[in-house]
């Protein structure tokens, strides 16, 4: 309009228009997800969480980008908060899970996995997931004791590990 013709006249004019730059930064920053690019999905990600640091979608999607990225000690400060705010959700606790194996915390990712576990009603994991059940003998033994205990309570549920 008129206004983007003439000299900004100060913060008030710049604020009005972020608004609308929120989406094209959240847009931008999924799209770098969905491309594999997690170091710039990270940086548009984190500009979009200072319009709307509230958002709970947003704030997953930038721990995954992390986790995905390498910032293991940084996703792990995302996913543990988010899944202490949502204590129902399996998903911050199995990125969780995956940010703590990756950071050496085999207990701590031991727990976060039987937590996400234990609310997941999905049965197709993320990639990270399985892997870190098949290259570790511990956490394997430890989940199909507790698969086989939650099994004989769930009255008749399937295992939830994947098949190999």
């Amino acid at each position: 309009g008129i206004r983007d013709s003439v000299a900004s006249r100060g913060l008030g004019d710049v604020y009005k228009r972020q608004r609308n730059n929120f989406f094209g930064i959240y847009g931008a920053g999924l799209a770098s997800y969905q491309l594999g690019q997690y170091e710039h999905a990270t940086r548009f990600l984190t500009q979009a969480l200072l319009f709307d640091p509230l958002n709970w979608n947003l704030k997953l999607a930038q721990g995954w980008a992390l986790l995905r990225s390498g910032k293991n000690e940084k996703a792990i400060s995302i996913f543990g908060k988010l899944a202490q705010e949502r204590s129902y959700m399996a998903e911050p606790n199995l990125g969780l899970a995956i940010a703590e194996y990756r950071a050496h915390h085999l207990v701590e990712a031991k727990i976060a996995l039987a937590r996400g576990i234990k609310l997941s009603t999905e049965e197709i994991w993320p990639q990270e997931v399985l892997e870190i059940i098949n290259d570790t003998p511990e956490l394997q033994k430890y989940l199909e004791s507790y698969s086989h205990v939650r099994k004989e309570d769930s009255s008749g549920m399937s295992s939830m590990l994947p098949s190999q």
